[in-house]
């Protein structure tokens, strides 16, 4: 069926796709607007303005929005520029103390709370799936841990247990509060994983990032917990799971690549590139490529 439904598609008249396109070359600009106006007021909020913004980036990615809402915490959009003021360390314009706060708390939740949701989705699948479950499940774990990649699986219960993935999207959003009032501070490049917290642990502007462990680890156990009771009542445990696995396995494949690619050529810049030029020219890479990529992997 799904097959028929993707073959169809094709099928369409060019001219839907044409319509489409037109209405939003006018309708884009105004949704853009809104979610960058309605980020320049969480940032007046303080702690629970991060809150929110960590909530409402989890809630925007199936549709790929959360990109817009990013731009306006992580660039300089709206005068905050997170991103590259944490990765520019003491030659930038950063703040200790302040730098970081709207990318701290999403380590905890990538590198610890999924993996735990994921040994939840192990422990409830049935006994003749977990086999096939485990590698799935284990090559995923390790994707949103490293890297940070959380899209194989986020997508794994967002639409069969779309309130599931609520509960996910606040945790985020909790998350992102208590990092914010914490004296805690880090940064990425890419996305909150290992890789990058490794990376930035020796930043002028990280700040206590020991922490960051310890709060993945309470985060484990409530993921954990939450999904263990709560995955065998939805709809998503008696469906059968030869799709999700296998979207699972190949969107895991995927952005894992492309993930580790970004990393390497991070390190590569930090190491060779940078001190030449004093500037990130990977950033521009990321965004114009990268996200792309990321984006119509999420709309696919």
């Amino acid at each position: 069926d799904y097959l028929v439904w993707k073959a169809s598609l094709l099928r369409r008249p060019f001219d839907d796709r044409v319509v489409v396109a037109v209405a939003l070359l006018f309708i884009w600009p105004l949704v853009y607007g809104g979610l960058v106006a309605f980020g320049e007021w969480i940032v007046t909020l303080g702690p629970v303005g991060a809150g929110i913004y960590g909530m409402m980036n989890r809630l925007l990615i199936p549709l790929g929005l959360h990109h817009a809402l990013n731009s306006v915490f992580w660039f300089d959009v709206a005068g905050i520029n997170d991103l590259n003021n944490f990765l520019a360390g003491s030659g930038g314009a950063g703040v200790f103390g302040e730098t970081g706060q709207y990318m701290t708390g999403f380590f905890p939740i990538m590198m610890f709370g999924l993996p735990g949701a994921a040994l939840a989705m192990y422990v409830t699948a049935k006994t003749n799936r977990r086999k096939l479950a485990a590698g799935i499940l284990l090559s995923a774990s390790v994707s949103s841990f490293f890297v940070g990649v959380t899209e194989p699986l986020e997508f794994a219960f967002m639409f069969l247990a779309p309130w599931l993935y609520g509960v996910h999207a606040l945790f985020t959003g909790i998350s992102l509060f208590i990092s914010s009032i914490l004296p805690v501070r880090m940064g990425f490049g890419f996305s909150a994983g290992f890789i990058d917290l490794v990376l930035g642990w020796m930043n002028p502007l990280a700040q206590n990032p020991w922490l960051i462990p310890v709060m993945g680890v309470f985060w484990f156990a409530v993921y954990f917990l939450v999904f263990r009771f709560l995955m065998p009542k939805t709809r998503a445990y008696a469906v059968n799971t030869n799709v999700i696995l296998l979207w699972m396995l190949v969107s895991s494949l995927l952005l894992l690549g492309i993930a580790v690619t970004v990393a390497l050529a991070l390190v590569i810049e930090r190491a060779f590139v940078r001190p030449v030029v004093q500037r990130s020219v990977v950033a521009v890479a990321i965004m114009t490529i990268g996200v792309d990529v990321v984006l119509q992997t999420e709309v696919t």
